[in-house]
């Protein structure tokens, strides 16, 4: 799945698909019907939010909610959230599985750490620097996880339902 993730990454970033505005609630929607989720509760408080990104943006949802079940152990709801603030608005994803340990929380950006393929969360880092916009894991160990992802003013906007 990530190989064939990465390589629709790069035919984003040859111009094939250019970027586009994207409705939170419309990419959960679609993860949702992949299964990936099985029995997770998702609350999305963002449904009139849109961002503007490459198609591919919705690969980061997944991943996200892939890794949840599959490392979260005790996951049963994932929450999605977002604030405006000066700099533009946080996204946040959150669960409430075990989390990350606080000493892992940058390395799990990185190539290859993990416990499989190692590129999952690499690659939602880097589609996510690609549309400009940044994530960090805050989380309290033990608590979730709780990634905040930055979307800079000019790629976000409300729109009515």
């Amino acid at each position: 799945m990530i190989i064939r993730d990465i390589s629709e990454c790069r035919n984003q970033e040859m111009g094939q698909q250019p970027p586009r505005w994207q409705r939170i609630r419309d990419l959960l929607d679609t993860i949702h019907m992949t299964g990936v989720a099985g029995s997770l509760h998702i609350t999305n408080e963002t449904e009139n939010m849109e961002i503007y990104a490459y198609p591919v943006i919705e690969k980061v949802f997944w991943h996200m909610v892939d890794n949840s079940v599959k490392h979260g152990k005790k996951v049963t709801e994932i929450r999605i959230t977002a604030h405006e603030s000066a700099f533009g608005c946080t996204r946040i994803y959150q669960d409430n599985g075990v989390g990350i340990p606080v000493d892992m929380r940058k390395d799990h950006f990185t190539k290859s750490f993990g416990k499989e393929t190692g590129y999952s969360l690499f690659f939602v880092h880097d589609l996510l620097e690609i549309s400009g916009m940044t994530t960090a894991e805050t989380g309290e160990p033990g608590n979730g996880v709780r990634f905040e992802i930055g979307v800079p003013r000019g790629l976000y906007r409300f729109v009515s339902c």
